[in-house]
């Protein structure tokens, strides 16, 4: 018979306890895939829209999204930084490219 490594989060009674399990389990690499899966979502739900104006967008919801991750301790303030680095040089690109 086969061992399997069956993981048991019968303690995570929310979504909230459920993520931060996955997440400590794969090192903290779950959250920041999940910022990264959204944002390309974005970006193919909105791609009727100009690129310039698309980029700020997602650079806005992904920033509020890393912000709550922040706020519930599922990512540290690096991938926070990144995404308001990111954010603010779409806003750069949205001013300057033409």
């Amino acid at each position: 018979m086969a061992n399997y490594n069956l993981t048991n989060i019968t303690d995570a009674n929310t979504i909230l306890e459920q993520f931060t399990a996955i997440n400590s389990l794969t090192g903290d690499i779950f959250a920041i895939l999940i910022l990264f899966t959204i944002y390309i979502l974005l970006f193919i739900v909105f791609k009727n829209y100009d690129t310039r104006a698309v980029l700020v967008t997602n650079g806005f919801i992904i920033t509020i999204i890393s912000i709550t991750f922040l706020w519930a301790g599922l990512i540290g303030t690096t991938p926070v930084v990144i995404c308001v680095a990111a954010l603010v040089l779409s806003i750069v690109l949205f001013m300057f490219w033409r």
